[in-house]
This record gives structure tokens, C-alpha cells and sequence, in this order.
């Protein structure tokens, strides 16, 4: 009985041990998980690209720096460095704000790379979006959509070829042509502005800079040596539409000349008499 007693003692304390031991490595690891990590930058992670799908990026990113004229300078470097392309910049000022919009294209296989890039001319993030848009699904089908009409405009043409009927058949044929045509050429150009959109993702930056409040400039008044030459300008135009409008009823003008003669010499014969 007292060997028994031990046995039973020694199998309890054993499974008392592991599971203390199971509960520290719970905690051990709980601690672990909830460590708090050093902030990243924006960044897409590369497991969630797969290179079989056709994917759209797009980023709107806002940036308060300390000269809009330089952050573009750097920017537009970076284009270079990336083999991006500025495809559009619209640069404005307010009393109180410098702004520049900038459209930039980036190839997809550089668009997590080029954005912290970008990030680091800040002084300030405001915002940074990021967004996708798969169309693998719309890619496909286009493609598959595409093949079809193809093969059956090679049996149209085939059939026309072959064609020995009336003339009305034929044309029904090839009008049934045209019209496939058409929607081939729709759907290749479809497929080459989504097949564009994959390659090249599209980050739109604001670039902004505070200044001091300035008043918008009072409108601009003419000085009297502007109106003198505008008056200059005038009177010419008018000495010169004048003489090319005498130019132009020369006719009219001699016509006038040889009547005014004759009327003279006649009234001259007739005082005479």
C-alpha cells in the first residue's frame, strides 16, 4: 500500500510541474506579443503581392515641407531614380499657403520602395492613402472575351471567301465584320490601359508650405505712358484698316473719278455755250 501511495504522490506532482511550466510559457509568450514595436514606414508588404494577378495601385500622400520649390526639385530626382515619370503638376499660392499638386507613374515593382523615399522630404505627414484595385477577374475575361471574337471573325471572313450567293449576303457579312472589328479594337484597347494601370502605379503628392498672410495684390492700373502707347497702337490699326479698305474699292474709286470728270467737262461745255 505504501508503494502505491508514493506512486500516486509522484504522478500528481508531475503533471503539477508541467502545468506550471505551460502556464509561464503562456506568459512568457503573451509578454512577447504585446512588445511594443519601433514605428515603420508606409509600406506595402511583399507577401501580399502575387505576381499572377493584376493589381492597380494607387497613393495619395500630403506633405507640409519647408519649401515647395525644393521638395519638387527632390521629387522630381527621385522619378529618375525610380524610372518614374511626372505625368502631371499643377503649382498654386494662396495668402497664406504655397501648394504644388504632382501626379507621378511609378513601375508597381517600385511603388513600396519610392513612397518612405518620398516620406522623407517632409517636415510633417498629414496623410498617406494607399489603395488597390484588383482586376485580374476583368483582365481575364477581356482576354477571353477578345479570343472569341476573334475566332469568330476568322469564320466570318472564311465564310466570306467562300461566299457565292447573293449580293445582299455578302454584305451582311461584311458588315457583321465591321461591327466585330469594332468591339476587337475596344476590347485590345481596354486591355492595354488596364495592362498600363498594372505597370505603372499612380501617387499623387501635395506638396504645401505655410507663410506669412499676405493681402492679394490691388488690380493693376494702367500708367499714362501704357495708355499712350495702347492710343499709339490704336491709331495706327485705324491709319492701316483705312488704307487696305481703299485698297480693297479701288474700283469704286476710279469709277468715281472718271464720273466726277466727265460731269466737270460737261458743265464746263454747257457754261461755255
Amino acid at each position: 500500500m505504501k508503494i502505491l501511495f508514493y506512486l500516486v504522490l509522484v504522478v500528481l506532482l508531475s503533471c503539477n510541474n508541467s502545468d506550471f511550466n505551460s502556464h509561464e510559457n503562456q506568459k512568457s509568450l503573451s509578454a512577447e506579443s504585446v512588445t511594443p514595436q519601433k514605428n515603420k514606414p508606409t509600406s506595402i508588404s511583399s507577401n501580399n503581392y502575387n505576381e499572377n494577378r493584376k493589381v492597380i495601385w494607387n497613393a495619395n500622400i500630403e506633405l507640409q515641407v519647408d519649401n515647395v520649390n525644393q521638395a519638387t526639385s527632390k521629387i522630381t530626382e527621385l522619378a529618375k531614380t525610380y524610372k518614374a515619370f511626372v505625368s502631371d503638376m499643377d503649382m498654386s499660392t494662396t495668402t497664406y499657403k504655397i501648394s504644388n499638386k504632382i501626379k507621378l507613374r511609378v513601375e508597381s515593382a517600385s511603388f513600396n520602395q519610392i513612397i518612405p523615399e518620398i516620406e522623407k522630404i517632409a517636415k510633417f505627414v498629414r496623410s498617406v492613402s494607399i489603395s488597390s484595385n484588383d482586376v485580374t477577374e476583368e483582365y481575364i475575361d477581356t482576354e477571353s472575351r477578345l479570343k472569341t471574337k476573334k475566332e469568330v471573325r476568322e469564320r466570318y471572313i472564311k465564310i466570306l471567301k467562300n461566299k457565292t450567293g447573293k449580293i445582299s449576303e455578302v454584305l451582311e457579312a461584311e458588315e457583321a465584320i465591321r461591327k466585330i472589328t469594332e468591339e476587337i479594337e475596344a476590347k485590345e484597347a481596354r486591355l492595354r490601359y488596364l495592362s498600363d494601370q498594372v505597370k505603372y502605379s499612380t501617387i499623387e503628392v501635395l506638396l504645401f508650405e505655410t507663410v506669412e498672410y499676405q493681402e492679394t495684390p490691388s488690380v493693376y492700373k494702367k500708367t499714362f505712358l501704357d495708355k499712350a502707347k495702347i492710343g499709339f497702337e490704336n491709331g495706327w490699326s485705324m491709319v492701316t484698316g483705312i488704307f487696305i479698305l481703299l485698297i480693297n474699292i479701288w474700283p469704286f474709286i476710279i469709277i468715281l473719278f472718271v464720273v466726277m470728270v466727265w460731269k466737270r467737262k460737261w458743265l464746263y461745255k454747257k457754261l461755255v455755250k
